[in-house]
């Protein structure tokens, strides 16, 4: 009877173990399947999107494909692992690429850039096509917010590249490091063309502690597509910290400014209309005129006392982002001065017009801005009626014109009108010249008294030959 329970028990402590192992391995496959199926689901889930990509060849001939995914989900994400895959024109893949995006922690509602690169200049020029995918990613704990960014400029070289320098401060309650920054850059449809990032102290890491309230500089670069480039938004992460807030898109597109008055041409005024468009709200507005500091104005307004001559005028608008933008130069004139009229003559002289002659009146006419647009011979013989004639340029700026025949005792009097293209005119009598001549007989009274004088002399100097002499 001992022996039977003996050998009960033994079988039954092996039938346990046997059990417990079967429990063991149980719980290990569910926990495996458990463990898979979660991956999967993180793998798959819809928590991150991909919200756009692009591509382009770069400097070095790599074929780059660069985009932004987004956290949609309601908790943080990190270790975001991004796939391109490339193919040829036969639809064979010719090469991978697999990176992480620039942020590694995501928060829920924010973006991250992502670049992947296939660093071979032979391949590149076969890729026709690619497809881009989020493989993985893992959930994580909240990043306290504890990074902002208080200033950030930028400007463009002689290269055309966009330079971006600011300010990132420590403003949580410890130290950090391993800061990176982000600049994702967009074109006008908000799509991705580049993105930049630099890491923070840019030795190794912890070795240059932000303490709080302290702050770094940062300088970020867009050289590959530049030209693209309408607006931009700044983001950053240490390795305690994350951005508050994140950066709002940052608009470098400078507003367009159409002048419309003053136009490219001559002005008889000295009082100009400024007036333009410009095709974003504004900040401030001004203009340069010859070249001189610029006028703040409030928009439309007129250019008082002008000198005359040649002027430019450029018309410049900050807008609300800081980005100032330049109208092209006007190039205007104005001319309110009228020709001048100098050397004026006639032939014959004016003591010397006989009945028959008609008088040729020469002026020289000039006028530096507009140009002389006409000039007029006005004449009259003391009728009251004057007589206009048209004047023809000769040479030069001399003009001519011809006075008719008049009889003996005619008080001839003439003056010149000369207009230039802006019709401002001026006549000799306003530059306090009048000419005048009476038309004198063929012979005048002194000359028929010398004739008769000599006729007699002559009389007499035959009569007294012929006398008789004694």
């Amino acid at each position: 009877m001992n022996i039977k329970k003996k050998k009960w028990q033994e079988k039954q402590s092996k039938t346990n173990k046997k059990d417990l192992w079967n429990i063991l391995l149980f719980t290990f496959l569910l926990t495996t399947i458990i463990t898979f199926f979660s991956i999967a689901e993180a793998e798959t889930s819809s928590d991150v999107i991909i919200l756009n990509y692009d591509s382009f060849i770069d400097w070095d001939g790599y074929y780059n494909v660069l985009g932004e995914v987004q956290n949609i989900g309601q908790n943080p994400i990190e270790s975001i692992e991004i796939t391109t895959t490339f193919y040829d024109e036969n639809g064979s893949v010719v090469g991978t690429d697999t990176k992480r995006t620039c942020l590694d922690v995501l928060l829920p509602e924010r973006k991250t850039p992502f670049l992947t690169i296939l660093k071979d200049k032979d391949i590149s020029e076969k890729i026709t096509t690619y497809g881009v995918q989020i493989i993985s990613y893992q959930y994580c704990d909240w990043k306290p917010i504890g990074l902002k960014i208080i200033s950030n400029y930028t400007s463009t070289d002689e290269h055309g590249w966009l330079h971006i320098v600011g300010e990132v401060q420590n403003i949580g309650y410890s130290a950090t490091s391993s800061i990176r920054m982000v600049a994702t850059f967009y074109n006008e449809n908000n799509t991705v063309v580049e993105v930049d990032w630099i890491d923070l102290p840019e030795e190794t890491p912890f070795t240059d502690w932000l303490e709080p309230a302290e702050k770094t500089t940062f300088e970020l670069l867009a050289f590959q597509r530049p030209w693209l480039i309408t607006k931009y938004v700044l983001a950053a992460e240490s390795w305690n910290y994350a951005i508050i807030p994140e950066s709002p898109d940052m608009d470098i597109t400078s507003p367009t400014i159409a002048v419309l008055s003053p136009k490219n041409k001559t002005y008889a005024v000295s009082d100009v209309p400024l007036s333009f468009t410009v095709s974003e709200s504004t900040s401030w507005m001004g203009y340069s005129f010859d070249g001189q500091a610029n006028n703040t104005i409030a928009g439309n307004t007129t250019i008082l006392d002008l000198p005359d001559g040649m002027h430019t005028v450029i018309v410049y608008a900050n807008d609300t982002a800081g980005n100032m933008g330049a109208s092209n130069t006007v190039y205007f004139t104005v001319d309110t001065t009228p020709p001048n009229i100098t050397d004026i003559s006639q032939t014959p002289l004016e003591n010397n017009v006989l009945p028959e002659d008609e008088v040729k009146v020469n002026a020289t006419v000039t006028d530096e801005l507009s140009g002389v647009k006409q000039v007029t011979l006005n004449y009259t013989s003391g009728d009251g009626t004057w007589v206009t004639v048209n004047m023809t340029k000769l040479e030069g700026n001399v003009w001519n014109a011809t006075i008719s025949a008049f009889p003996y005792g005619t008080d001839v009097t003439y003056k010149i009108i000369a207009e230039d293209n802006m019709d401002n005119t001026i006549t000799t009598e306003e530059l306090g010249y009048q000419y005048q001549y009476t038309v004198v007989p063929e012979f005048p009274t002194w000359t028929s008294m010398l004739l008769i004088l000599i006729m007699l002399t002559v009389a007499i100097v035959i009569y007294k030959r012929r006398l008789p002499k004694h």
